[in-house]
């Protein structure tokens, strides 16, 4: 079922025209059931590019997670030929009091998304498509080295004010042989803390390790187990916790028993005495794989068990011949001892030419502003000086060309067909030039 909104988005000028005369075709989907009947297609495309975030199981994950998270479903597919070429997920919701559409569920999980296209000629195809659509629309953590930059830049840069601006980077580890024993990576100290940690796990109780593909019967206790250990560290008392009901658990939930249908799910534990005291979620995919959560029991704090279960699932990882360790997420200082490489990101946002864009403009300035005190209230003024000038040369430049149309009611129409393929609404009027001064 298609909304009154992307009904009348389908039937803009400048929407209508963007791929007028190509192979290419573009559909809206809105709701999660319609999601569904892309899933084969999505499969196919998913297996061509893409990580974890990118295909079907997470977004139907972020689709489906009701109401209160998901406002305005909206989902861009492109087909070239019957066959899917590039797809991405969007929500429409209000940020800083202004509806907007945003990348579906990175709001939420704040994890890196980009979008998802076979080839550089459908990521221009469906920047296109998402450029005409005259509302702001924002990107709030793509790969920096993705295409996807290059291309929404370049398609709405035509029609709005882009910015781009870094986010935090995410860590990852490039494997090799050297890290079927992780500790060779790590400097002596480093190397003395993980065999003390060792030890005083050991003295604690029988050490030992599971790292399991589960079958889907069995995977709601194993998710039971993991939410437990993460509730035991300090994430209970901040009520962050899986288990406490967060937007993350309910996530997690969802997207694992599509993982587990896949087969690429992984869920690791540390156990002493049989005990649960470290726990992971992860997933393999294009060769990688993917820390999703991880938990430990504080009450063993002292053993490192968080530490311990790392160095295991690496080790596991270049077993499995993979080629890289993802962390997701940033960097943190738990991280830093294993690697310092990292992944740039960085956030794009679009603001059309209109009241809407210059209205969502002004609201995100201010929040920023209002996050760096009285030298970031200065900036905003300086900045929004700044952009009110390119507003003004912007408008002046339309109205200046295309004011006066010419002497005929054909060059009236030329002008409002040109305008019109470009988004904008023209009204033809006339003025009689012997008779009537030009007024407002």
């Amino acid at each position: 079922m298609t909304s009154s909104y992307h009904r009348k988005f389908k039937s803009h000028p400048a929407a209508r025209d963007t791929l007028a005369g190509s192979q290419y075709r573009w559909s809206i989907l809105d709701s999660p059931q319609d999601l569904i009947g892309l899933e084969p297609a999505w499969r196919v495309l998913g297996e061509r590019a893409g990580g974890p975030v990118e295909q079907f199981d997470w977004v139907y994950a972020c689709a489906t997670l009701g109401a209160d998270y998901v406002e305005d479903l909206q989902v861009l597919a492109l087909s070239r030929e019957d066959e899917l070429a590039a797809v991405v997920a969007m929500d429409v919701k209000r940020v800083n009091g202004v509806r907007r559409r945003v990348m579906l569920g990175v709001d939420l999980l704040h994890e890196p998304a980009d979008v998802l296209a076979c080839d550089a000629t459908a990521l221009e195809k469906v920047a296109a498509v998402l450029a005409a659509d005259p509302r702001p629309v924002s990107f709030a953590r793509l790969p920096a080295d993705s295409p996807a930059v290059r291309a929404l830049r370049d398609a709405l840069a035509k029609r709005a004010l882009v910015l781009v601006r870094p986010r935090s980077a995410y860590p990852y580890i490039a494997l090799d042989e050297t890290w079927l024993e992780p500790e060779q990576n790590l400097n002596a100290r480093r190397r003395s803390d993980l065999r003390r940690a060792h030890r005083r796990a050991r003295q604690r109780g029988a050490v030992a390790v599971e790292i399991l593909t589960p079958a889907p019967a069995g995977l709601d206790a194993l998710l039971d187990e993991v939410f437990a250990v993460e509730a035991r560290s300090w994430k209970a008392e901040a009520g962050t916790a899986m288990a406490c009901g967060s937007i993350e658990g309910i996530f997690c939930r969802k997207y694992a028993q599509a993982a587990c249908r896949q087969g690429i799910l992984r869920v690791a534990f540390l156990r002493i005495d049989g005990r649960a005291v470290a726990a992971q979620l992860a997933m393999v995919h294009g060769g990688g794989f993917w820390l999703l959560k991880i938990g430990f029991d504080r009450e063993f704090a002292s053993c490192s068990p968080g530490t311990l279960l790392l160095r295991e699932s690496i080790a596991y990882a270049a077993a499995a011949g993979l080629a890289s360790y993802e962390f997701l997420g940033r960097a943190e200082p738990w991280i830093d001892m294993w690697t310092r490489r990292e992944r740039a990101s960085v956030a794009l946002r679009g603001y059309p030419y209109n009241l809407h864009g210059a209205a969502a403009l002004g609201t995100d300035l201010a929040v920023e502003a209002a996050g760096r005190g009285k030298r970031g209230l200065a900036r905003l003024a300086e900045r929004l000086r700044e952009l009110a000038k390119a507003g003004v040369r912007w408008l002046v430049s339309r109205v200046s060309r295309n004011y006066i149309a010419g002497d005929s009611l054909a060059d009236a129409e030329r002008i409002r067909e040109k305008l019109a393929r470009q988004g904008l609404s023209a009204t033809i009027g006339y003025w009689n030039a012997e008779q009537q001064p030009p007024r407002a």
